[in-house]
C-alpha cells in the first residue's frame, strides 16, 4: 500500500530531524583522551570537549526557561515571557509609528505624481540602508537602547509601507473614485480630508454597529436554515 504524499513528506522531515540530532550529538562528544585521562593534560594535548552544547542540554535549558516564564529577579534576571513581551512591544510600537507616517504620506504620494517624483530619489537613497547601519547612529544621538530599537524598527518599516501604500493608491482607477462618490467609505474619506475628526469617529462607530447587526442577522439566518437532527 502506497502512503499518501503528505504522510511520506512528514516521515521524510522526521527522518531528517533525527539524522540532524544524531549528528549534533556526535559532534558534541568529547575525544578519547578527554574521557580517560587527566582533563588538564587532555586540554594541553588539544583533546578538549566541544564548546557546542548537546541537544539534551538545549532541552534542559529550554525547560528551565519555560517552567518559570514570568520570573522577575531584577534587571538582568527576567523570564523568557517578560523578555518576549518587551521585544514584541518595541516591534509593535515601531510598526505603529511607521504606519502613522507611511500610510498618510503614501496616500499623498500615490495621488500626486509631482510629490512622487520629488520624494522618490530620497526614498531610493534611504531604503537600502541596513538596520545595522542605523543602530550606531541611533545609539549615538538618542543614547537610549530601547528608544533606539524602536527608531530602527520604525525607519526600516517606513519604506516598505510607504512604497506599498503609494503603489496601491496609484493603481486605483480614477473611474472607480468617481463611481465611489457616495457611501460610508467616501464619507469617511471626505470628512478626513475636511479634518472633521468627530464625523470620522461617528462614521466608524456606524460601520462597527452595522457590522455587528449584520453578523447577528446572518447568525440568526444560519440557525434557521441549519439542519436540526
Amino acid at each position: 500500500m502506497r502512503l499518501p504524499t503528505r504522510i511520506r513528506a512528514a516521515l521524510g522531515s522526521l527522518l531528517l530531524l533525527v539524522l540532524f540530532l544524531a549528528a549534533w550529538q556526535l559532534a558534541t562528544l568529547p575525544g578519547h583522551d578527554a574521557r580517560s585521562g587527566d582533563p588538564e593534560y587532555a586540554a594541553l594535548l588539544g583533546a578538549r570537549k566541544s564548546g557546542l552544547p548537546a541537544p539534551a542540554q538545549i532541552a534542559e535549558a529550554a525547560w528551565a526557561q519555560l517552567k518559570s516564564p514570568f520570573h522577575d529577579g531584577g534587571m538582568n534576571d527576567k523570564g523568557i515571557a517578560i523578555q518576549l513581551a518587551w521585544s514584541l512591544g518595541r516591534v509593535l510600537l515601531g510598526f505603529a509609528l511607521a504606519a502613522l507616517v507611511a500610510v498618510p504620506l503614501g496616500f499623498f504620494v500615490g495621488t500626486s505624481p509631482v510629490v512622487h517624483r520629488a520624494l522618490n530619489p530620497y526614498v531610493q537613497l534611504l531604503k537600502p540602508i541596513s538596520p545595522l547601519a542605523w543602530m550606531p547612529l541611533a545609539l549615538y544621538t538618542i543614547k537610549d537602547s530601547s528608544v533606539s530599537s524602536v527608531f530602527v524598527i520604525s525607519i526600516c518599516s517606513l519604506w516598505p509601507m510607504l512604497l506599498n501604500t503609494a503603489h496601491g493608491v496609484a493603481s486605483v482607477k480614477r473611474e472607480w473614485l468617481v463611481v465611489g462618490g457616495t457611501g460610508i467609505g467616501y464619507f469617511v474619506w471626505n470628512e478626513w480630508n475636511n479634518l472633521s475628526l468627530a464625523n470620522v469617529i461617528f462614521a466608524l462607530l456606524i460601520i462597527g454597529l452595522m457590522g455587528m447587526l449584520l453578523d447577528l442577522g446572518f447568525a440568526t439566518l444560519g440557525k434557521l436554515v441549519a439542519y436540526q437532527e
